[in-house]
């Protein structure tokens, strides 16, 4: 194949160790070479032909970054890399274009200011209700042995149903003719959502993850077999927070790491303070407001390369600004929940 051309199945089989990218039903699917959101990009073999494979990012929008994070010799930026705006990367021509695409894409590209996203934030974390038992979310965080750390109601709601289409066809506010997030419907197999909030230092919700369950209390997942999960808002100064049993005292350290289940499993097993960011790609990003805590910082990042890698980051950051951070590392292919819970079972 020509240098500059698409990469064929074969070619990323022999690069998914390195990227971290996990067999899923007929495709590998693991963090993004060029973001580093997990579960956000997957490869394919429809074709079945040798020619070029399907790929992409549910994030990004040009696979020009993918190809030179996933094949750097073959793409270095003086290399040509093709430039494609199609998330998938099937072929380099402009897709066709129609009044529902043009609808979809204005969609996609819209940018909201933050009041809206911390409104619609906070109205999806009303229209959901306490976690009790008989609903799929008790049942998941049973199995997932969190039951009592995430008790609270404050730490965690389950979202029905049918009150989550109503929040998907309703405008959050009047001067808006549409939802902040039209494409957030429920997937087919979903009876409703697991929501974890997000807040500042101060306890401001800023933003609510969703994460979409069937009705025996696991992960439901689209059609094409893509993780459905979402964030409702923005979390750039924003953390799911998890508090030991005993409370803390004094300034003793501060567990970061990507998930609610890691800052739940830290808290319980390790007595210390945790946070989760959301997703490994943040971050770096908030080395300077970790810094100001003046704790010691204990970095807890998933087993896989995008999580490393953005801790590596942050400690970095943390250790230019005078902080004290510690690594403390997954196995790989593990997260700190699946890692502490397997230690005490």
């Amino acid at each position: 194949m020509a240098r500059g051309g698409l990469p064929t199945y074969a070619e990323w089989l022999r690069v998914a160790g390195a990227l971290g990218l996990r067999q899923r039903g007929a495709e590998r699917v693991g963090p993004c070479p060029a973001c580093g959101g997990d579960d956000r990009f997957h490869v394919n073999d429809r074709r079945r032909d040798g020619t070029a494979a399907l790929f992409g990012c549910r994030q990004c929008n040009d696979v020009a970054p993918i190809l030179r994070a996933a094949f750097p010799d073959r793409y270095g930026r003086t290399n040509g890399a093709p430039r494609a705006t199609a998330p998938h990367g099937q072929d380099n021509r402009p897709p066709r274009k129609t009044a529902a695409h043009s609808e979809q894409r204005r969609r996609r590209d819209t940018v909201y200011d933050d009041d809206v996203l911390k409104d619609e934030a906070k109205r999806w974390w009303r229209n959901a209700a306490p976690v009790t038992d008989g609903t799929p979310a008790h049942t998941y965080l049973a199995v997932r042995h969190v039951l009592e750390a995430a008790a609270d109601a404050e730490r965690v709601r389950w979202l029905d149903k049918t009150p989550w289409r109503n929040l998907t066809d309703t405008p959050p506010r009047v001067r808006l003719k549409e939802p902040v997030y039209p494409n957030a419907k429920p997937p087919a197999q979903a009876v409703g959502a697991i929501l974890y909030p997000y807040r500042t230092q101060t306890g401001t919700l800023e933003a609510v993850a969703v994460e979409p369950l069937n009705r025996q209390g696991g992960k439901a997942e689209r059609r094409d077999g893509n993780r459905a999960g979402f964030m409702v808002g923005r979390v750039g100064s924003a953390w799911h927070q998890a508090m030991p049993r005993d409370g803390i005292t004094g300034q003793q350290p501060l567990a970061i790491c990507e998930g609610p289940l890691d800052a739940w499993a830290i808290a319980s097993a390790t007595g210390t303070e945790a946070w989760a960011a959301g997703s490994a790609s943040v971050l770096p990003a908030k080395a300077s407001e970790l810094a100001a805590t003046g704790r010691d910082i204990q970095l807890w990042p998933d087993g896989d390369p995008a999580g490393r890698k953005a801790a590596a980051e942050l400690q970095a950051r943390l250790l230019n600004a005078g902080a004290t951070a510690r690594m403390i590392h997954a196995r790989p292919g593990s997260d700190p929940h699946e890692q502490l819970t397997a230690a005490a079972t």
